[in-house]
């Protein structure tokens, strides 16, 4: 119990970046059962360690309220969405994962408190790495979120706008107070991108 009060690896929910096998599902049933299940439970708010690896995905990451992601670096822990759509690597949600227009539903408490670290977000799409929606504190410390483009100098303009990061809303809120530090953005249109008003961003 103290470990788990501390500290959970994913390769306690049986999650391995191999490079090949789809683990969005795994993935954010283990955000659910840690952030989600028993939200209203201090206890229950631990740090997720992402070991070093390529984490695939093709389905988005839903990151839920008070979530704590770090990985081995940011050139260790890669997340890679491969879907055949148009979609995001991950996305805030609420403390219900929830997400879009059903933020908030509930009594769901809104996206806030989010902190990942050292590991990279990679999309494989012409689309957005990671989405921020109407979200509060969220933290990106020595994270590298890189676009569909071959190389970090040119891009061909046929694919579409390829996006680090996205702050947006369908309804509500806006998003407030998000930071970036020591962060890299690669292979992409844009580093960062705002379709609704921002806080402190």
């Amino acid at each position: 119990q103290s470990k788990l009060d501390d500290i959970v690896s994913a390769k306690d929910f049986g999650i391995i970046g191999d490079g090949t096998t789809d683990v969005a599902a795994k993935i954010n049933w283990m955000l659910f059962q840690i952030y989600c299940r028993e939200s209203t439970n201090s206890k229950s708010l631990k740090r997720i360690l992402f070991p070093a690896g390529t984490y695939i995905v093709k389905s988005p990451i839903k990151i839920p309220s008070d979530c704590v992601i770090i990985g081995e670096g940011s050139e260790h822990t890669i997340f890679k969405y491969t879907g055949s759509g148009v979609n995001y690597v991950a996305q805030t949600a609420d403390s219900a994962q929830q997400t879009g227009t059903n933020i908030g539903l509930s009594g769901a408490t809104f996206p806030k408190n989010i902190s990942i670290a050292q590991c990279s977000f990679e999309n494989t799409t012409a689309y957005t790495s990671v989405l921020v929606e109407r979200a509060k504190h969220v933290h990106f410390d020595d994270v590298t979120f890189i676009g569909n483009h071959t190389n970090d100098s040119t891009y061909p303009s046929t694919t579409g706008d390829s996006v680090g990061v996205k702050v947006s809303k369908e309804v509500g809120d806006n998003s407030y107070h998000i930071t970036f530090n020591r962060c890299d953005f690669k292979r992409a249109n844009s580093a960062f991108v705002i379709d609704a008003e921002i806080n402190n961003g």
